[in-house]
């Protein structure tokens, strides 16, 4: 009896791990400089003016840097269907990624009419923006790399 309820435990761990697989979005590093990302479900990032994902001195707080080489365990959600979720609730049904320099939020950082993140963007003073669908980021086991 014992033994069954230790196998019915080990798959019940088994099966609850599966489910929180898409929870972490993970970023990996490949450059040379640290960098730091912005993302949301849709192109325009209006909505978020107001917030502190907005705010510069957020991005580049050492714990959203990410350094040269190393992998950013990003943005985790409570349940398990929430990137899904929140990826079906942009219009064109994408992951959309601002890559910036750390270095550059720094510098603009300094100057209180360009000091926020929506400002930068509309100033293209990022790297580049990518956009994902949810089957890409499922078949990259919810992983990115910059490069």
């Amino acid at each position: 009896m014992q033994r069954n309820l230790a196998f019915i435990l080990f798959l019940a761990i088994a099966v609850g791990c599966q489910q929180a697989k898409d929870i972490d979005l993970k970023m990996i590093n490949k450059s040379k400089r640290p960098i730091s990302v912005m993302y949301n479900n849709d192109v325009d990032f209006n909505d978020l003016v107001n917030s502190t994902y907005n705010n510069i001195d957020y991005q580049t707080d050492d714990r959203k840097v990410i350094m040269p080489d190393s992998i950013f365990h990003s943005m985790s959600f409570d349940a398990p269907d929430a990137w899904h979720e929140f990826i079906e609730g942009g219009k064109e049904k994408k992951l959309f990624v601002y890559f910036f320099y750390v270095d550059t939020l720094e510098k603009y950082n300094k100057y209180p009419l360009v000091n926020n993140m929506t400002t930068l963007i509309h100033m293209h003073k990022y790297i580049r923006i990518s956009k994902y669908s949810e089957q890409y980021l499922i078949d990259n086991n919810w992983t990115l790399t910059f490069r």
